[in-house]
């Protein structure tokens, strides 16, 4: 059975949500260096030290943020997915308890009703 055109569009419309938060965790993991900031150092060895710890704790929070972003949209993705599956089986449902309505009717109908 295929979906209604509200139906496929709203899913095509997710998809394409999915699609633009995949391309925006690329563009903003792109934006830090693979190999993270290069090393400061300001003179004294312990507020080097710290500094350096504390850019690469942005550098992974950076990463990580890149990557909830990712995880967003597939989870956008999957609702798409499982909306058209959950859409069919509603459908078929449906379905069966009209058809079991059907034969079980009394008195027998001459003709199904239209819904």
């Amino acid at each position: 059975m295929s979906d209604p055109e509200e139906f496929k569009v709203f899913r095509e419309d997710l998809y394409a949500a999915a699609k633009v938060f995949h391309q925006v965790a690329g563009d903003y993991k792109g934006t830090m260096p693979n190999a993270g900031f290069l090393p400061a150092t300001a003179g004294d060895p312990t507020f080097d030290n710290l500094l350096d710890a504390s850019l690469k704790t942005i550098g992974e929070m950076h990463l990580i943020l890149a990557q909830a972003v990712d995880q967003h949209g597939r989870k956008i993705a999957s609702a798409a997915d499982t909306f058209g599956t959950t859409e069919g089986d509603i459908n078929a449902t449906v379905n069966q308890v009209l058809d079991k309505m059907w034969k079980d009717c009394t008195p027998p109908l001459d003709t199904p009703p239209s819904f």
